[in-house]
């Protein structure tokens, strides 16, 4: 491997750490409405927040994955879909994974460690 191809395959997996990480520390956890009525903890503004990253299934069994930008008495609207706050019929929010994020940067580093020795005993 020459230098500037391993330089190339370094500079990857680098970015690879930098992206990985920003989808694989998260986990959906369901939400649950403590007085029964998931619709109306929404509009009251128990459940949800502007920022949250959540799915949504409606009542139609289609699966939804917005961030919230607004929440209206008809509407969850996110950056690029709105859901009709009647229509959902379960809620997750997405919520950082310490656990997912120790395996995730270990295996990232482990993963260059061995690129590295590779490398490394390939220009010997």
């Amino acid at each position: 491997m020459t230098a500037a191809r391993s330089t190339t395959v370094l500079c990857w997996l680098l970015s690879l750490l930098v992206v990985f990480p920003l989808h694989g520390c998260t986990i959906a956890v369901p939400v649950e409405s403590p007085g029964g009525d998931l619709q109306s903890q929404i509009r009251a503004g128990y459940l949800l927040a502007k920022g949250d990253r959540v799915v949504i299934t409606t009542v139609d069994n289609e699966t939804h994955r917005l961030r919230v930008k607004e929440i209206t008495d008809e509407h969850v609207h996110g950056y690029i879909i709105s859901v009709r706050i009647d229509d959902i019929a379960a809620l997750s929010k997405r919520e950082f994974s310490a656990s997912r994020t120790a395996v995730l940067i270990g295996g990232v580093v482990i993963g260059l460690y061995v690129v590295g020795k590779a490398a490394e005993n390939s220009a010997l």
